[in-house]
């Protein structure tokens, strides 16, 4: 402060001017470089990160209506009139898949976590894997050996499937109604057990028809097998049921009856 009182009048003028200017200065650096990064992260915002975020819906859109109109042609694919319309569907759909993951490889040079670029990698890889599963389902959906088995499996197998595991689920509900003891335990373990193997042999048989392959076929063999033990089992316990599970018990037998030629 000594020192500022021995400088002259023009020169604490020059050195006030000089800090007001100083301080002017800095303010505007600062400024400017706020402003720098804020039209950086504006930049990122327009250019990078809403098109990545669109480019990202169209390409799950895609994904999604790509197996849409696969559904709908293994469902109506006998019917060449409807098939045509599923299957454009599902080109019309890679066509957007393509397009958005272009998008979205382009983008990716601008972005900043090198996590994304990891999933971007790895969604590129799923892709590729993806299309070639569409297309092989495609190509094994609807052979002269396949169309009879899927009407089938759609119109008469799979309905009947579905009331009979509803019988043995309506069974189940019951029994959590039901004083618990030794013998209502096991009941119930038998119910929910051939429950799941019935359930199980369904899906070893959607799985045999997609596939084709033999060890679906076995599998399914393997939990009738079970299934047949597991009904006997019930049948030796029937003198437990109570009226309710009696009557699903009539509808579980016969439509069980109903299911197994349909199988073969």
């Amino acid at each position: 402060m000594g020192l500022i009182h021995q400088l002259s009048i023009r020169a604490k003028l020059f050195l006030g001017f000089g800090l007001v200017v100083g301080l002017f200065l800095l303010s505007t650096i600062m400024v400017f470089s706020k402003l720098q990064y804020t039209s950086g992260i504006q930049e990122r915002l327009l250019n990078v990160r809403a098109p990545t975020v669109k480019a990202g819906l169209s390409l799950s859109s895609g994904i999604n209506k790509s197996l849409s109109g696969l559904r709908g042609y293994l469902i109506l694919g006998a019917e060449p009139d409807k098939a045509d319309i599923f299957i454009d569907e599902r080109k019309q759909a890679w066509k957007n898949i393509d397009a958005a993951l272009s998008e979205m490889n382009s983008f990716s040079q601008n972005w900043t976590v090198p996590k994304n670029k990891a999933l971007l990698n790895e969604i590129n890889t799923l892709i590729i894997e993806f299309r070639t599963a569409q297309q092989e389902i495609e190509d094994i959906a609807h052979t002269n050996q396949n169309i009879p088995s899927f009407e089938l499996l759609f119109t008469s197998a799979a309905p009947t499937a579905a009331k009979t595991v509803a019988s043995l689920t309506a069974m189940i509900e019951d029994e959590l109604n039901q004083k618990s003891n030794k013998d209502r335990k096991t009941l119930f373990k038998g119910l929910a057990d051939s429950r799941a193997s019935f359930a199980l042999g369904l899906a070893n048989i959607r799985a045999f028809l997609l596939s084709g392959d033999i060890k679906f076929k076995q599998g399914f063999n393997t939990l009738w097998a079970k299934n047949v033990t597991q009904f006997n089992t019930l049948k030796e316990m029937k003198i437990l049921f109570s009226s309710t599970q009696q009557n699903h018990w009539k509808n579980y037998s016969s439509l069980r009856e109903q299911f197994k030629p349909y199988v073969d």
